[in-house]
């Protein structure tokens, strides 16, 4: 585990911001925020394809999966991964295992292989798509 140290430490803070961005969001008052963290839609004035994952994972949070899926598919994606990372951490650093290493490597492998990866970027694109037709 010492190898990959500064991985699990930056995980780790990223983590915990993604933690402290979805609290404030959870508690701000009147739910509209005037921050905005987009830096492709500030300087472009389009959605990029992650715009609109906050609220995707908000409305996970608030119990509605159909709106999440319709504001943005990948607020799931990254649900799963704030819910599971913590947990592999956590496992790594008690059995000095390296799990979450090794399921990185393994499903890097598998995204890699051409088959996954086009249809992968298409799906992307088309979601990137998806967004400027919201106007998000």
């Amino acid at each position: 585990m010492k190898r990959y140290n500064s991985l699990y430490l930056f995980l780790t803070a990223f983590l915990l911001g993604g933690y402290i961005w979805l609290f404030y969001k959870l508690t701000e008052a009147g739910g509209k925020s005037s921050i905005q963290l987009c830096l492709f839609h500030k300087v472009t004035g389009f959605a990029c394809p992650s715009c609109g994952t906050t609220r995707s994972i908000l409305y996970l949070l608030g119990g509605d999966i159909l709106a999440s899926i319709l504001t943005n598919p990948f607020g799931l994606i990254v649900f799963l991964g704030m819910m599971t990372f913590p947990v592999l951490i956590l496992y790594d650093l008690v059995t000095k295992d390296q799990l979450l290493i090794k399921l990185y490597f393994k499903a890097e492998r598998y995204i890699k292989k051409p088959r996954v990866a086009i249809p992968l970027v298409i799906l992307v694109i088309v979601n990137w798509f998806w967004n400027i037709y919201k106007d998000l």
